[in-house]
């Protein structure tokens, strides 16, 4: 698996990212969380912006070589359309989960996904309480105009509930 991000405007490929992101948290291969929040919205709308959509799609050529098997949406409109471009180039059809349920969002990231990889596409507030439901360390508050993070959550198949995050960036 590969990921590739813009980091300071140099394109980074990572290599191997699931033995990368294992050092350290378990030894059994664990399932590969990436969670974004979704891009910058029209003020007062729940839809992308221009700018917005533009970074889903930078999203999307980014991880165009990672093997990702299913990608976690919220309700809202925004997160669809950051969804979108990346459900398009792997053929998937985003799951819909309730933005205020982080837990069952978690629960059926472990039961139906051991081993893989999942994208997540959340909120400033639903994207910390998804790390933390799934084991991963305290996220801090996300700013309303901080766009562009890619958090790797590598989530311990061993049984303690624990797991180690990366937080990458992607686009501009």
């Amino acid at each position: 698996m590969r990921i590739q991000v813009v980091v300071g405007g140099m394109l980074v490929a990572l290599g191997a990212v699931t033995a990368w992101v294992t050092v350290g948290a378990c030894q059994a291969q664990g399932t590969t969380v990436l969670l974004v929040r979704h891009a910058d919205r029209e003020p007062g709308k729940d839809e992308l912006s221009a700018a917005g959509r533009e970074r889903a799609l930078k999203l999307a050529r980014s991880l165009r070589d990672v093997r990702i098997t299913a990608i976690y949406q919220t309700q809202y409109r925004r997160t669809r359309e950051m969804a979108a471009p990346v459900a398009a180039g792997f053929a998937l059809t985003p799951i819909e989960v309730d933005a205020r349920d982080s837990e069952s969002v978690a629960r059926d990231i472990r039961k139906s996904y051991p081993g893989e990889t999942v994208l997540v596409v959340g909120h400033s507030n639903t994207v910390p309480k998804i790390v933390a439901a799934l084991g991963g360390p305290s996220l801090a508050d996300i700013a309303e105009d901080d766009f562009g993070n890619l958090w790797v959550l590598q989530v311990c198949r061993c049984g303690f509930k624990r797991a180690s995050l990366t937080r990458l960036r992607y686009g501009d």
